[in-house]
């Protein structure tokens, strides 16, 4: 063995989305007709794998990939077709699906990672609970957890949905039904709220809050757009007031929240802080790519909200990766929600997808720090 990190990929792509759908569908279409280009890399493991900066190349063993049904991964197979609706999607992940991927991950973990540092490359955010159960089981001490989003996923469907419900009702903004995607939005009733508590990648860290996984106190999130702005702590709204609630009662507990507009304001003296307060010294980094929605990514599942600059992602790294030279020790990281089939899209010549460019930026420090 002898290499510090065990770098593994998760291909598992369940979003229920029309948009999802017909990319899925088309790219099946096209590889029957032979017009797939290569090289053609079926997940963001793949690309990554193949592309890792050269300084850190040789601190990772490449342990391939955990084992996901075609039908759920980024590039499926042609007789998979049948498979890839909406109905089937939702039934999935109603039933506990992604937990069943998940505890899969964390088996693959246990048994092919360790003692290496984990550090996993995929798509559905949930997966990160997987690798966060493993490194609780096996590890001692208190274990911290830093994610990059630009969505906090533990905010429970009931309270983000009736945000939803108090926007259309006032035609003002709010935050986004990102756990479908922009271009899918189910009309759910009270009853049916309940049924999308199961794990999946809008609340994963909701899961991991409740179960104890993590202490709150051991929790930091920065980038998130969906932090409650000043305005709400002026409404009398009861769905308003409930979401800020929420938000401040998980501060009493010890979560720390940088969101979008402290980064844009104050750069990263917040994330510093934050990060310096953590209780646990071994860390695990968690890096969703959407956190550069719009500005700078477009190889995201979600682009509902106007995430951070290259430049101020490269920052935001600057600050996170500095902590490990005081103490911090790397518990474990991620690279999450890649869109494979979006990689270097062009929406104009100023409008250039990075997520290649931030991908390796991240491996590079990751290895920097080894």
């Amino acid at each position: 063995m002898g290499r510090k990190v065990g770098l593994f990929g998760v291909g598992f792509d369940p979003l229920p989305s029309n948009q999802a759908l017909l990319i899925k569908h088309a790219y099946i279409q096209a590889q029957g007709l032979g017009k797939i280009a290569p090289p053609d890399y079926l997940d963001p493991y793949a690309f990554f794998s193949d592309n890792l900066p050269r300084a850190i190349s040789e601190k990772f063993d490449l342990l391939g990939q955990v084992s996901i049904p075609t039908w759920l991964q980024p590039k499926p197979r042609a007789n998979d077709s049948f498979e890839l609706t909406l109905d089937s999607l939702i039934r999935f992940m109603k039933s506990g699906g992604c937990l069943s991927i998940a505890n899969k991950v964390r088996d693959f973990v246990i048994g092919n990672v360790f003692p290496r540092i984990p550090g996993m490359i995929g798509v559905d955010h949930s997966s990160t609970y997987g690798v966060i159960s493993a490194l609780r089981e096996v590890g001692e001490g208190d274990l911290g957890l830093v994610v990059i989003d630009s969505h906090f996923d533990a905010v429970p469907m009931a309270l983000r949905y009736g945000l939803i419900e108090y926007a259309k009702k006032t035609n003002s903004f709010a935050v986004p039904p990102d756990l479908f995607s922009e271009d899918f939005y189910p009309e759910v009733s009270s009853s049916e709220i309940g049924q999308w508590g199961k794990l999946n990648p809008e609340n994963f860290l909701l899961h991991i809050l409740e179960q104890g996984i993590i202490d709150p106190r051991n929790l930091v999130v920065a980038g998130i757009s969906d932090y409650p702005p000043k305005a709400y702590g002026e409404s009398d709204d009861p769905q308003v007031r409930e979401y800020l609630n929420y938000f401040n009662s998980l501060e009493e507990q010890g979560v720390r929240f940088i969101p979008k507009t402290s980064i844009d304001e104050y750069g990263t003296k917040d994330l510093a802080r934050a990060l310096q307060g953590l209780n646990a010294r071994r860390v695990y980094v968690s890096l969703d790519i959407d956190v550069g929605s719009v500005l700078s990514v477009y190889a995201c599942r979600f682009l509902s909200n106007i995430g951070l600059s290259f430049n101020q992602i490269g920052d935001v790294f600057q600050a996170l990766f500095s902590a490990f030279s005081n103490g911090l020790t790397l518990a474990g990281f991620d690279l999450m929600e890649v869109d494979i089939h979006k990689l270097g899209a062009k929406i104009d010549d100023s409008h250039v997808d990075q997520t290649s460019k931030i991908g390796r930026l991240f491996l590079e420090l990751v290895g920097q720090i080894l």
